[in-house]
Order: C-alpha cells, then sequence, then structure tokens
C-alpha cells in the first residue's frame, strides 16, 4: 500500500478506494498490502480464440486500417486477428511479407497482391512461424510493418 501511495502520490485512503474500485471491476484482486492482476488477465488466448473475441470492432479497426495500405506498396502483416480482419476486406494490390499462415491463405485467392510467406518453426496455437535456421529475407524491399493489439476489459 506503501508503494502505490508513494508511486502515484495519493493518501492511504485514496489508495483503498480505487483498490475496491479496481477490485468490483475485475481488473485486479487484492492482496495483502495492496492489488495484483488476475491469472485470467494475464492469459493469451489462442488465435482461434481470440478471432471469435470482439471480432466486430475487429472488422471496424481493419477497415480503418485499410485506408494505410498503399497501391504496390511493400508491407509486413504480423499474425495479429486484427490484420486477418483487415486482409479479408483488403482490395489493393501490394507485396505482404508475412509469418502468419492465415494471413498468407487469406491472400491466396488474391491474384492482385504478392504474397511471401516466411519460414521457420511453426506454432501450432497461435498460427505463425518463427524463425528457427531458415533465413528470413525480404529480397531488397523496404517493409512498412503493420501490427495491431486489441485488448479491452468488458
Amino acid at each position: 500500500m506503501a508503494d502505490i501511495c508513494r508511486l502515484y502520490g495519493v493518501s492511504r485512503d485514496t489508495a483503498r478506494r480505487d483498490i475496491v474500485k479496481l477490485t468490483e471491476q475485475g481488473a485486479a484482486i487484492r492482496t495483502h498490502g495492496g492489488i495484483a492482476l488476475p491469472d485470467i488477465k494475464n492469459q493469451i488466448l489462442a488465435y482461434r480464440e481470440r478471432l471469435q473475441a470482439y471480432s466486430e470492432e475487429k472488422i471496424q479497426i481493419g477497415a480503418k486500417a485499410l485506408s494505410l495500405i498503399k497501391d504496390n506498396g511493400c508491407y509486413f502483416f504480423n499474425a495479429s486477428t486484427t490484420i486477418s480482419c483487415m486482409v479479408r476486406q483488403m482490395k489493393v494490390s501490394a507485396n505482404i511479407f508475412t509469418q502468419s499462415l492465415d494471413v498468407a491463405e487469406l491472400l491466396s485467392g488474391d491474384a492482385q497482391s504478392s504474397v511471401h510467406l516466411f519460414g521457420g518453426t511453426f506454432h501450432q496455437r497461435n498460427r505463425f512461424s518463427f524463425p528457427s535456421t531458415a533465413s528470413n529475407k525480404s529480397n531488397g524491399y523496404t517493409l512498412m510493418p503493420l501490427s495491431w493489439c486489441c485488448r479491452t476489459n468488458r
């Protein structure tokens, strides 16, 4: 409690009231002398589970993100589910580099874009590859990274 008061420059009463609010909202759990994040908040869901969570919001963010994609540009798309929602709506021609099996699959039917899938060891739970001994070259392209992470407390 003393650390919270010192860190945020608040009284013990203010800290106590804030802790009560955070625990009531489920954003924290009370511990002896302070608070901690609940274990459930620390879990990162598997890709397929994340794809279902907040899907309407991800579709809207994906639609807005399309304004950043320029025709014939070179981009790196990560394995985020929000990027997948954007790719489903994409209608521009671009050079896409990704380590995401899902992004590559979604773009596989798009004759306009060229897709470069980075190799490596496949992470099954989150559906992306990460470098092992494989060389991940972008063939001299300068890539514009595009990634989002959507995390909210409902």
